[in-house]
């Protein structure tokens, strides 16, 4: 016995230290975004989430490509300026998993069983925000413990939320 507990002890004494997902902290950075109001292309809360996305990022990857793209509105004949953030970490490696989730949000609650709010913007905190977080969240961490063997891409990408039911 003595020495399962000597074995025990040894063992946690040069246990390496396993990061933890922050949830306090990804729900805070969800708040955040919502905060900023609705993040459709064109609105107020989507050029502060752009901005915040950006300065949150930067310091963070090893690497940061931000591709500014202009592409039609889907519902009215006007272009959509759209931003997608990739953040890189371990730049070297030769095998890679890439993480995705959109940051943007619906213009119009379309979908919405109560018909008066279909006109209105979705603030997209299931939808958008939480997946995004959760992204954020793991770039605090492979930042604060950098990777060795793997390399880590986040794409945040925009416009996704956009299109028209049934079309892709």
């Amino acid at each position: 016995m003595k020495q399962a507990i000597l074995l025990i002890f040894f063992s946690l004494s040069f246990a390496q230290d396993i990061p933890f997902f922050n949830s306090k902290r990804a729900m805070d950075l969800l708040e955040m975004q919502c905060s900023f109001g609705p993040r459709y292309p064109g609105s107020i809360g989507h050029e502060k989430t752009k901005v915040f996305l950006k300065n949150f990022l930067l310091p963070l990857s090893d690497s940061l490509y931000i591709f500014d793209e202009k592409t039609p509105h889907p519902s009215k004949l006007t272009t959509m300026n759209l931003t997608n953030f990739l953040a890189r970490y371990n730049l070297k490696a030769s095998y890679r998993l890439m993480l995705m989730a959109h940051w943007d949000t619906r213009e119009f609650a379309d979908q919405d069983l109560n018909i008066e709010n279909r006109k209105l913007p979705i603030l997209g905190a299931n939808d958008g925000a939480s997946g995004v977080a959760i992204l954020l969240t793991l770039a605090e961490i492979i930042h604060s413990l950098p990777l060795l063997n793997i390399g880590v891409d986040l794409l945040f990408v925009d416009g996704e939320d956009q299109g028209n039911k049934g079309n892709p």
